[in-house]
């Protein structure tokens, strides 16, 4: 999909697809997407590419309404970019699934969402409908734009754009629906009001996620946060395959200044050579998010790249664009940051309901005031207990804020553990777990206890070398009250993780249930 069209005239398009209308009339020959040591795409070629996609889907009987599966990897990001806003051109909706996402997950979305046909980067089968018989797949083909352009569609600012699912850590995945309002509402400044033009933003997102779906879009506005100094239009280039060499050769090319990546791929780069060291010269910030972060990790970032800042943000599928930002990670694991430009933040206590005070915890819930959009699930049949009729959204996390109005998180409402009737947190037993120099990743779960009803055990995965039970068990000592000491401790090779690194809970207690040969308790 390497057309060089100057995008042509088009009918104006309302919803998300006026968005790359408006960006591609005013900057045409600016760079939008990037496929690092591949090829590049002006805001003009990607209008061009998408309408001339959107007829063959048009001819292919796609129509609005219609919900559409993306079947791509970050291999494919210029594809997939102009297969979104192809199918958005159409007012059909677009639900994106990761290539790399397990048979079983791609199956359940298929059906749960009610797609009727998918655009893949591999056009080979993805499954069989509710009838038996197969979806159809359309391949992503270099498009020809002839004569049959169909108009674009009118779409409502409450229909659906977009269906996303969530990560499914703690069950199976939600579907939340952004409508076109939000998109649009988000994402109306044009880059004309921007400071300038920067190179290009890198992300590893995996493709799927909220994360990802965030830097689809952000050609549109630039990026105006912590680490920047003014708002400025920048491209987006996708890592196609994420390892370290590859980072740092990426970011040399494109003289890459902003680093999106997971807190597990923050890991890999604390391991940097000299030489890689070099090729990120050009490197300010690395922006960090869809999992808590490892404090080691941040402090051993700093010590090989002085001057670099990790940023840190906070913030749910469900609740955005309320987002919780830290310009300087890792110094208290606790804390993620202040509410950014336009969030608001309260703190509702899981005893009592009512909406609390600084210093006490409770579920913590965003809004977002100044957008009228907002998302929802899309089966929901009865009120949200996540959607709140007022505006708000709460979050599966429990936290609290302090005076000056820095959120502090302490645990997920599901990863609270109850034994013998007494609350306890699992993430400080996980942060002094992976304080210990032997420990790469941990994991704290509630594991059934005849009597107590659950009892604290810890999973980890441990660095080369030699260590005992009894070490971690003293370096816990050392940083826990008794209670929350884990009393069994496993050792695994690897943790089971979703593709944006968070941990499956789930997975590893049915491991530990099943007694399979990968876990091994510590002697």
């Amino acid at each position: 999909m390497t057309t060089r069209g100057a995008g042509g005239a088009t009918d104006r398009c309302t919803g998300t697809f006026g968005l790359l209308e408006r960006v591609a009339g005013e900057v045409p020959d600016r760079l939008a997407l990037v496929e690092p040591f591949v090829r590049g795409l002006t805001f003009a070629e990607w209008l061009h590419d998408s309408v001339a996609l959107a007829a063959r889907l048009s001819e292919a009987g796609i129509t609005s309404g219609m919900r559409v599966g993306l079947l791509f990897d970050r291999r494919n990001w210029i594809d997939l970019c102009v297969a979104y806003f192809a199918v958005q051109r159409l007012g059909a909706v677009t639900v994106t699934v990761s290539a790399g996402a397990p048979a079983s997950v791609r199956d359940f979305i298929t059906q749960d969402a009610g797609i009727s046909a998918w655009i893949a980067a591999d056009p080979s089968p993805v499954g069989n409908g509710p009838g038996g018989d197969p979806y159809q797949v359309l391949p992503v083909e270099p498009p020809g734009c002839g004569d049959r352009v169909p108009p674009p569609a009118t779409t409502r600012p409450e229909q659906t754009a977009d269906i996303l699912y969530t990560s499914g850590t703690t069950g199976l995945p939600k579907a939340v629906v952004t409508p076109h309002a939000l998109f649009t509402e988000v994402y109306a400044r044009p880059p004309s009001a921007h400071g300038g033009i920067g190179p290009p933003i890198l992300h590893a997102f995996p493709i799927g996620t909220a994360a990802a779906l965030m830097m689809l879009y952000a050609p549109f506005q630039g990026i105006d946060g912590p680490g920047l100094t003014h708002p400025i239009t920048r491209a987006v280039a996708a890592l196609p395959e994420f390892n370290t060499n590859d980072v740092c050769k990426a970011v040399a090319d494109c003289q890459v200044t902003l680093l999106f990546l997971t807190p597990a791929m923050l890991a890999h780069l604390t391991t940097l050579t000299s030489s890689q060291r070099e090729m990120l010269a050009s490197l300010e910030v690395i922006h960090c998010g869809s999992a808590p972060l490892n404090p080691a990790h941040v402090e051993r970032i700093r010590r090989m790249l002085p001057s670099v800042r990790v940023v840190n943000a906070y913030g749910t599928t469900e609740a955005w664009p309320a987002m919780v930002e830290m310009p300087s990670a890792g110094a208290d694991p606790d804390v993620v940051g202040r509410p950014a430009r336009g969030t608001r933040i309260r703190i509702r206590s899981l005893e009592t309901g009512l909406v609390v005070g600084p210093g006490v915890h409770g579920r913590v819930e965003m809004s977002c005031p100044r957008f009228r959009g907002r998302r929802s699930y899309l089966h929901d049949s009865v009120p949200s207990k996540t959607f709140l009729p007022d505006g708000w959204t709460a979050t599966g996390d429990i936290g609290h804020l302090d005076e000056e109005g820095n959120l502090h998180l302490s645990d997920r409402v599901s990863d609270v553990l109850n034994v013998g009737g007494e609350k306890l947190s699992a993430r400080p037993v996980e942060i002094a777990l992976l304080s210990h120099p032997m420990v790469e990743a941990a994991a704290v779960l509630g594991l059934p206890h005849p009597r107590l009803g659950e009892y604290v055990a810890a999973v980890v995965v441990l660095r080369p070398g030699r260590t005992s039970l009894n070490d971690i068990r003293v370096h816990l000592l050392e940083r826990l009250p008794p209670k929350q000491i884990p009393r069994r401790v496993f050792a695994v090779g690897s943790m089971p993780v979703t593709e944006n690194g968070k941990i499956l809970k789930n997975d590893l207690k049915n491991s530990i249930a099943r007694g399979e040969g990968t876990l091994s308790e510590l002697r």
